[in-house]
């Protein structure tokens, strides 16, 4: 219905959105400042949502890219940023909030949306032709 980017993004926006009242309103953000957050997590979404709608029509299925969401969930919230020792600054770099997440979601979001076109060949080359229209066996139409 439309294009790959377009659904990337439109998805990402979407994302994006969906975390803000948890960050404006609950415990869902770092000590930084609140602007900074909502920046680096839209901006940090929308790259991984151009990955993971690479991931899921890439398998044919949504299970990918939640599985990869979940694991990023966990990977960032309850070991790295655990292993994390705060020097004043580390907020600004590490957690969903982070220069870190931000510069390897935009690295990720890059690399896959080069990809895309990848889809595009894989679908159309399996694709079957619809069969030919044996047009002999139509009776002529009656004029007016």
């Amino acid at each position: 219905m439309t294009t790959f980017t377009r659904t990337a993004l439109l998805t990402g926006i979407i994302w994006a959105v969906w975390h803000y009242p948890g960050v404006i309103f609950a415990e869902y953000h770092s000590s930084a400042p609140r602007w900074f957050d909502l920046l680096n997590i839209t901006i940090s979404v929308l790259g991984m949502s151009i990955f993971t709608a690479w991931l899921r029509l890439r398998a044919g299925s949504i299970w990918p890219a939640v599985l990869w969401h979940g694991n990023h969930n966990l990977l960032i919230q309850s070991v790295f940023l655990r292993m994390t020792a705060d020097t004043g600054v580390t907020d600004y770099f590490v957690d969903d909030f982070g220069l870190g997440v931000l510069l390897s979601s935009i690295a990720m979001g890059y690399i896959f949306w080069r990809k895309r076109r990848e889809l595009v060949e894989e679908t159309t080359a399996e694709e079957p032709k619809p069969p030919r229209q044996d047009t002999s066996r139509i009776p002529p139409q009656a004029g007016p």
